[in-house]
């Protein structure tokens, strides 16, 4: 509902309305498909993979979009405009 409420509000709040409906499928999906045996062994599958690989994806995946959204909030200079050294 947070992130909802941001994108609202927002002039560039399309991210924040993905973010949220990314959030209300994966509980509904969860909800609907959480008590299925397919589901449950595949949990368990997931939990036998080493932790390792998950992390390193984690950071990868985390300084990616650090990395977009920094760039995203870069202003170009315009040319009247003196540039700070």
């Amino acid at each position: 509902m947070i992130a909802a409420g941001i994108g609202w509000r927002s002039r560039h709040g399309r991210p924040f309305y993905e973010a949220a409906a990314m959030i209300v499928l994966s509980a509904v999906l969860y909800q609907l498909l959480g008590d299925l045996r397919a589901w449950q062994a595949l949990y368990v599958k997931v939990a036998d993979i080493p932790w390792i690989p998950f992390t390193l994806a984690a950071a990868v995946g985390g300084a990616a979009i650090g990395w977009a959204g920094w760039n995203a909030g870069r202003q170009t200079s315009s040319p009247g405009r003196p540039q700070l050294a």
